[in-house]
This record gives C-alpha cells, sequence and structure tokens, in this order.
C-alpha cells in the first residue's frame, strides 16, 4: 500500500500504480529461502546468520525471475537494500546505478520496518520513523527527493486520528 500511495502521489500512470503495488508486494519473496529461527530471532544475529539473511534479495530475484515476473518487481527485489552511496547489499550499488523503484522501496522498507511489529524491536511512532529516515538522507544513503515524496504521500494516513 506504500508504494502504491508513494506512486499515485508521484502522480504515476494506473499500470505503473499497480506494479509498484507488486513490487510492494513481492519485494521480500527471496526470504523462503531464509530459515525461521533468523526472521523470528528476538536477538542481534550473528555475522554468519545476518550473511544467510543478505542473501535473500538475491534469492527473489531468482524466484521471480522464474516465475517470469515484470523485470521492475524483479530489479526491485534484488535492490531494495542498495543504498546511495554503495553501502548495501546485495552488491554494493551506488547513485545512478540503482533503479528507480529500487531507491523508492528502499525508503518504504525502512519505514515498514521501523513502524511494525518484530521479534527483535518494538514498533516506533510513523513521525519517529520518518526522522530516522532522514538522518539515513542526510547521511547520503537514500535519495532525498523520493524520501520526501514518500513523506508527504503518507502524511495525511499518519497524521489523521482513527
Amino acid at each position: 500500500l506504500y508504494s502504491m500511495g508513494f506512486a499515485r502521489y508521484s502522480g504515476m500512470n494506473r499500470e505503473d500504480i499497480k506494479a509498484y503495488g507488486l513490487i510492494g508486494l513481492m519485494h521480500d519473496i527471496g526470504k523462503i529461502g531464509v530459515p525461521d529461527y533468523l526472521l523470528q530471532a528476538e536477538r542481534k544475529l550473528t555475522p554468519t546468520e545476518f550473511k544467510t539473511i543478505k542473501k535473500h534479495p538475491h534469492t527473489g530475484w531468482e524466484i521471480l525471475r522464474s516465475c517470469n515476473f515484470d523485470v521492475r518487481v524483479r530489479i526491485a527485489a534484488h535492490e531494495h537494500h542498495e543504498r546511495l552511496d554503495g553501502s548495501g547489499y546485495p552488491d554494493g550499488k551506488k547513485g545512478s546505478e540503482l533503479y528507480e523503484a529500487s531507491k523508492v522501496l528502499a525508503v518504504i522498507d525502512i519505514f515498514e520496518a521501523m513502524t511494525t511489529w518484530r521479534p527483535y524491536q518494538k514498533p516506533v511512532k510513523p513521525f519517529k520513523a520518518l526522522e530516522t529516515i532522514k538522518s539515513e538522507v542526510r547521511a547520503g544513503k537514500l535519495d532525498p527527493d523520493i524520501f520526501r515524496q514518500f513523506a508527504y504521500s503518507i502524511v495525511g494516513l499518519i497524521s489523521q486520528p482513527v
């Protein structure tokens, strides 16, 4: 929903909005290759365990390729942990080497991970998550324009009382 909201807010056409929805749904499909005990760990992972987790983008690429998914979905699944400064994984790509949807998904994935319950951490409030992501933008890891568009695309969702 966040990726579709971003696409709609950004003025994308209906087909691109649907593609972004699929990108959001399928980006972590590679985690089916990660043992449950690692995904549900309530502690900091060891370097070896984290190395196993870091394989999920490539596994996702392979799964989506074998199922003949749109190339945009495959690339975003493969690159969503890459960072503009080259500090991400699996390939250490940077800047213009990254697909636009991957840069979008990087921001959304961090936001979603921070604002939902995880075995290893409690969720934070949406505005706190945005502050944290903004520090990653300032550090040159995430695209500032994409962050700004994402923040505006969700501000109506998170500022309204229930």
